[in-house]
């Protein structure tokens, strides 16, 4: 009876670690990915507005849009 409680306990404790290492490996990973996304530049739509990344914005008219329709809309004239 002892011998199955040591050995689930040595399961158990090797399942800890296995999980632990996982986890370490995959949070750089993670983190690398998180920091690059955080650091993308960002343009503004000159028509709606909305912030897009820069590599995908639309350039034209030496302004930055979201879509080729808002720039073939133009630049609102609101404000926006």
């Amino acid at each position: 009876m002892i011998r199955y409680l040591i050995i689930g306990a040595v399961l158990y404790l090797v399942g800890v670690l296995v999980r632990r290492v996982l986890k370490q490996l995959r949070q750089p990973a993670e983190s690398q990915q998180t920091e690059k996304s955080a650091s993308e530049a960002t343009a503004r739509c000159a028509h709606c507005g909305m912030f897009v990344p820069r590599n995908e914005a639309v350039r034209g008219d030496g302004r930055e849009f979201c879509s080729r329709e808002h720039q073939q809309l133009g630049t609102r004239r609101d404000g926006a």
